[in-house]
């Protein structure tokens, strides 16, 4: 079971990416809309929803990390959201491989067949 500590610790972090996801996503949306020059109309209650929620979670941050014993951080920078794309394996070589050999057995099939 976990202490309370970890829980805290574990609850920031999780606020903390939920930060910069929602912090990104707002970035992203004022960004985008400036560019294409979208009628506030269609995504203002979005942005508001957005920076309803990077308030909410900059006030539980503070919150946790004043209960944790640790001086807040000021406001994040949204950056890019990283994607998580594994790195190919053992599996992925020998699948590949396998379908090389079984493309250029069927490639020398049908051409000695087309030649016959």
């Amino acid at each position: 079971m976990k202490s309370h500590r970890e829980a805290l610790e574990d609850q920031l972090e999780n606020y903390e990416e939920e930060l910069r996801g929602v912090s990104a996503f707002a970035a992203e949306l004022k960004a985008t809309t400036a560019k294409l020059g979208t009628d506030p109309a269609q995504f203002e209650e979005d942005l508001h929803e957005a920076e309803h929620n990077i308030k909410f979670y900059e006030g539980e941050i503070a919150l946790i990390k004043k209960a944790l014993g640790t001086k807040p951080n000021p406001k994040p920078s949204p950056g890019p959201i990283p994607s998580h794309v594994p790195k190919p394996g053992i599996g992925s070589i020998i699948a590949s491989s396998v379908s090389f050999l079984v493309g250029a057995l069927l490639g020398s099939k049908l051409k000695s067949r087309k030649d016959k």
